[in-house]
Order: structure tokens, then C-alpha cells, then sequence
């Protein structure tokens, strides 16, 4: 079974009364017979149980609240009569048992201090883990709301990958279909396979590694679709991809961006080179591809680029990735680094 947070509170809280019993049933019985000490422990301790749950209240409505002043006009309001009280059920009900003590001081002395000393002390007790208490569930709170926030956005950042994804892909399959070529239905089935990938398995979390690599390399086909002769795109993966998994739709914006800035229509030469390496704990993916600044290659329609995608890694890999762009006269390249084990740790008394 699984222990949460607020099992655990329980718990502690359960344990601290079985040990205030105990200790409070050992102390009388040294004065008293068994039952007597049972029946004095018993009371004592209910009236604790009040002092501290009763504690709660004044925390919550008066010191979180910032009247400070009436909560400790009223702490010390109650210590006094929870200390008055102590007195009276001891003497209403029982002789006092401090006169045969082996303690120095006389029996009324002996008497007052054990009520203080029962009272104020868990007051304070009381105090100080309503706070910690309410400090933990704002924070709760405060975590919960920055995660619902984060994933509006990261929402919102996939929406943006998938109508611009599919822009290109749908003017891609137009420009065939007005030259009847034999690539349109071809492309229509591809791009089926796609968009059931993107609509259907990553709206809830994680996917399979391996999954994302083939949506990648169909990704990669459908581009090569659309040229007449095949363009210089190579894809490899290296190390195992077994029981992985990874945000999804992370490498598309990446390599969509290799085949906007490439200089396909100009250069011969031109080249698209993605890798992918899993390499102990870690996913390496880098892209490569020729360019020509003489030439502007910018999509005028806009798109949502490596900005886009640098957002979703802050989101969703805060402090276990690595992201690094070079560009050089005629080469432009992006390494990503992932952590693939980087599982936060939660504390159970925060849950």
C-alpha cells in the first residue's frame, strides 16, 4: 500500500497521542492505583486532544490572517484557563498526588508546574504544525496551479507545431495534385498516418520512443515525397530505444526547421543529416544541414521554429536538458541533449 503525505500525517499524529497517554498513564500511576491513573490519563488527554485540535481554529482565523495581537491575547488567554482547568479536574476529582513526590518542591508548586508544563508546551506544539501545515498545503497549491499553467502552455505550443505542420504538408500534396502526379494519394495516406499519431497519442504525456522515431522518419518521407529526385536526407538512430519514452512532437520542429533553411533549390550539394543516440541515461538528437545566406530562406508565413520548441524543453525538461545551435557560413546545426532518467523525487508529506 501506498503511503502518502496525509497517511503519514496521520500516523505521527496517531503515534504522539499513544505516547502522551502512555506517558501521562505512567506519571499518575506512580500516585495511584491503575485505574485511578487510567482515569485521570484519560481525562488529562481529552482535554489536550481540545487544546490542540481547538489551536487549529485560532491559527487559521486569527495569525494567518495577520492579527497577531488578538492571537496572542487569546493564546495566552487560553493557556491560563487550560492551566486553571488542569487544577480543578486534578482537585475535583482526585487528592492530590504530589504529596508523598520525591520532588523538592511543595505539592501546590509541584501542582502548577505540571499544568504549565502540560499546557503551554503543547499549545506551542499545536501552533507550530498548524503552520508548517498550512505552509505545505499553499505550496501544494502554488505547484499545482504553475503545473496547470504549464501544461495550458505546452498545450497551446502544440497547437501551434500541428496547424503549421499540416499548412505545409497540404500545400505540398496541392502542388502534386495540380500536376496529377502519382505521389498524391500516396502523400494523402501518409499524412493520414500522421495526423492520427499527432490527434490521438500525444495528448496524454509521454509516448514510446520508438513511436516517435517512426512518426520522424514518415515525417521524413512524406518530405521526400514531394521532390521530384530524392534530396540528400540521411536519419540514423543508434543505441537501444526499447522501453523509452518522450514528450511528443519534440524532434518534428527540429527537423522541420532543417527542411525550411536548407538550400534544397540551390545547391546540388545541399544535405540534411539527423542523428539520434541513446547513450546510457541519455538521448542525443542533432541535426545538420547545408545553407546559403546569400539566399533568404525565411517561410514569409511564419512558423513556430526553434523558439517554440526551446519553450517546451523549459516545460517539460527544466534542469535536464541541453540545447546548443551553431551556425557557421554554410552549415547550420542544433544539438539536443535529454536526460532520460531525471524522475523528481516527492516528498510524502508534501502530498
Amino acid at each position: 500500500m501506498k503511503i502518502t503525505g496525509k497517511r503519514l500525517r496521520e500516523a505521527v499524529q496517531v503515534l504522539m497521542w499513544i505516547l502522551f497517554f502512555g506517558a501521562g498513564l505512567l506519571f499518575y500511576s506512580v500516585f495511584f492505583s491503575w485505574q485511578k491513573a487510567l482515569l485521570c490519563a484519560v481525562i488529562q488527554n481529552v482535554l489536550s486532544l481540545f487544546l490542540f485540535y481547538g489551536n487549529f481554529f485560532f491559527v487559521d482565523f486569527f495569525f494567518e490572517k495577520k492579527h497577531f495581537r488578538v492571537y496572542g491575547m487569546l493564546f495566552l488567554s487560553v493557556s491560563v484557563l487550560a492551566v486553571f482547568l488542569r487544577i480543578y479536574l486534578n482537585n475535583l476529582f482526585f487528592s492530590a498526588p504530589f504529596e508523598e513526590s520525591i520532588l523538592v518542591f511543595r505539592p501546590e508548586v509541584r501542582l502548577w508546574f505540571f499544568a504549565f508544563f502540560t499546557t503551554v508546551p503543547l499549545l506551542l506544539l499545536s501552533f507550530f504544525f498548524q503552520l508548517l501545515r498550512n505552509r505545505y498545503r499553499t505550496e501544494k497549491q502554488f505547484l499545482s496551479l504553475i503545473n496547470r499553467h504549464n501544461e495550458a502552455e505546452i498545450q497551446f505550443l502544440k497547437a501551434q507545431i500541428n496547424p503549421h505542420f499540416l499548412f505545409n504538408t497540404l500545400h505540398n500534396i496541392y502542388s502534386l495534385a495540380v500536376t496529377k502526379s502519382d505521389q498524391a494519394p500516396k502523400m494523402i495516406l501518409l499524412l493520414s498516418d500522421l495526423l492520427r499519431y499527432v490527434i490521438y497519442e500525444t495528448q496524454y504525456g509521454k509516448v514510446a520512443l520508438d513511436n516517435e522515431i517512426r512518426h520522424l522518419q514518415k515525417f521524413i518521407d512524406l518530405f521526400q515525397m514531394r521532390n521530384e529526385n530524392p534530396v540528400n536526407i540521411t536519419f540514423q538512430t543508434q543505441g537501444n530505444t526499447q522501453n523509452l519514452t518522450i514528450e511528443p512532437m519534440i524532434f518534428i520542429p527540429l527537423v522541420e526547421n532543417c527542411f525550411k533553411h536548407c538550400d534544397f533549390d540551390t545547391n546540388d550539394k545541399a544535405f540534411v543529416r539527423i542523428n539520434l543516440i541513446i547513450d546510457a541515461h541519455k538521448l542525443i538528437f542533432t541535426t545538420l544541414n547545408s545553407k546559403n545566406d546569400t539566399q533568404k530562406q525565411q517561410d514569409k508565413t511564419g512558423g513556430v521554429g526553434l523558439e517554440n520548441i526551446c519553450k517546451r524543453l523549459e516545460l517539460q525538461y527544466e534542469n535536464q536538458h541541453q540545447f546548443s545551435i551553431r551556425k557557421e557560413e554554410s552549415i547550420f546545426e542544433v544539438n539536443l541533449s535529454l536526460s532520460l532518467n531525471g524522475q523528481k523525487t516527492q516528498e510524502l508529506w508534501k502530498k
